[in-house]
Formats: structure tokens, sequence, C-alpha cells
């Protein structure tokens, strides 16, 4: 089928996943408003996908996460003060996996494809119980949905 990625292990069809989530510094909170998800423009904040701070990307790709609750790993490693979480519509986008088991978009995202969900999250023990807001499909994750090469959705 043409609209779907591939097969679960009972040989149903699975629908490409239509949102993803990214955690970072609320710092970046303004130029991602304005200009979307790009490591192009990123400064001293740096990132958090590796639970150290760089001056920079990374990698050339926007880090995703599969599911909203995933978000918390990330504010658990402590580099910022304040995290956001956004929710990202993929929906058409090249989603790979990425370094670490984790999934990458390697083009900008613009802003229109994204909603703040989570605002100035600070790591604490009630952090875990924050997401309650934020609807999850459990059936379907980005990680089910890609086979073990870059897939087209």
């Amino acid at each position: 089928m043409a609209d779907c990625l591939g097969d679960d292990e009972h040989g149903v069809a699975v629908p490409p996943p239509t949102m993803a989530w990214h955690v970072t510094s609320s710092v970046n909170r303004q130029s991602i408003l304005e200009d979307g998800l790009d490591w192009r423009r990123m400064g001293a904040a740096g990132g958090v996908a590796s639970g150290v701070i760089y001056r920079g990307p990374e990698m050339e790709a926007v880090f995703l996460l599969e599911a909203a609750d995933q978000a918390d790993f990330f504010i658990g490693f402590g580099t910022h003060p304040r995290f956001d979480v956004w929710q990202v519509d993929v929906a058409g986008l090249v989603i790979e996996p990425g370094p670490d088991g984790w999934v990458i978009h390697r083009q900008p995202i613009p802003p229109q494809r994204l909603r703040l969900v989570r605002q100035d999250v600070s790591m604490s023990p009630a952090t875990c119980d924050q997401d309650a807001d934020v609807q999850v499909d459990a059936q379907v994750t980005l990680r089910d949905s890609l086979s073990q090469k870059k897939t087209e959705f």
C-alpha cells in the first residue's frame, strides 16, 4: 500500500504516524516560534539529545521523539534550567532512524508544523506527571512505523 509504511508482526498494514515531539531549552522558544526547528540557528543554549551541552548542533538534523512521554527522559538530563516540549506534525516528512535508537529529520521544520505542548518544565520529581494534557496514540509510534531504512511518508 502506498499510503502505509509497512506491516506489523501480524501482516496488518500500519499507517504512517502524523505526530512526533521535540525537547529543547526554553531559551529557544522565541526563535522556534519565528523560525521553526533548525539546527543551523542553535547557539549558546546547545542541544539536549546527548545529555551534554554543545555550543552547536550535535548533527545536521532535528531530533524527534516517538511519543510525548519520552520527553521526560531528556528533561531528566538537567542540562538546562527549563525545557519546552513541542508537538511536531510530521505528515509527509522524511523520518530516519538516528543515533542511539532515536529518530531524526534532516531538514528544518517550519513553525507552522509545531505546537508548544509543555513550557518551562524543570527537572523535578513532579515532571513525570506533567504530560496529562498531551494525548498520545500508543498504538502507532514512529519506531513501530520505521523499517531499518530511511522511510518517506
